[in-house]
């Protein structure tokens, strides 16, 4: 007998990420300064928490999304002036724009969608279901979780030092990297990332 797999149903966890980072070198007797990983916290707050992660070629993102989005697009139709709305300003299709503190590089990246300011010309439930969609560009498996996971975090350490003035802060990015990323659903369920070995 073959059991239906459960994780083709919807489904949310309570998780984890728990991020290693590594150096051959202490500043401080620190490896790096959590001050430098707030972003995470702050990213995942915003789009990750109580939001329903989507892989933008899972068959839910044709109905939930273009559905929503073509309901929500009927009833401010009926609600704009011909005349005052410009076939300029109607999106017929839901654009996404990348959440860049959650960007982890090509086939990795987290997106959000984009209300139009013509959308907010009526009171809707589906402003509350597109807000608490985020899209993403690979199957939310937590294997992929925890890769996209590592990328982010190591793409915007990268960032920092090259943006950095300050020298100090330079030489201490260019000692640390990330050692891995575990994605924890459950006491019994982890899947970690560990890069290039």
């Amino acid at each position: 007998d073959v059991r239906p797999a459960p994780c083709k149903n919807i489904h949310g966890y309570n998780v984890t990420f728990l991020i290693g980072i590594s150096s051959e070198n202490l500043e401080n007797e620190m490896v790096l300064d959590f001050n430098h990983l707030k972003f995470v916290k702050s990213a995942l707050n915003g789009y990750y928490d109580h939001k329903f992660i989507l892989w933008k070629d899972d068959p839910l993102y044709e109905f939930l999304v273009r559905h929503a989005w073509d309901m929500l697009l009927k009833e401010a139709m009926k609600k704009i002036e011909p005349e005052s709305a410009k076939d300029s300003d109607i999106t017929y299709e839901p654009e996404m724009s990348v959440i860049d503190l959650l960007d982890g590089g090509e086939g990795y990246r987290a997106y959000h969608l984009e209300i139009p300011d013509w959308a907010y010309c009526i009171q809707s439930p589906l402003f509350d279901l597109l807000h608490g969609i985020t899209v993403v560009d690979f199957e939310t498996s937590s294997e992929n979780l925890a890769h996209w996971m590592y990328n982010v975090v190591n793409n915007r350490l990268n960032k920092v030092k090259a943006e950095t003035k300050d020298e100090k802060i330079r030489k201490i990015l260019d000692n640390v990297k990330v050692a891995q990323v575990s994605y924890k659903e459950s006491p019994k369920s982890i899947a970690t990332y560990t890069g290039s070995l």
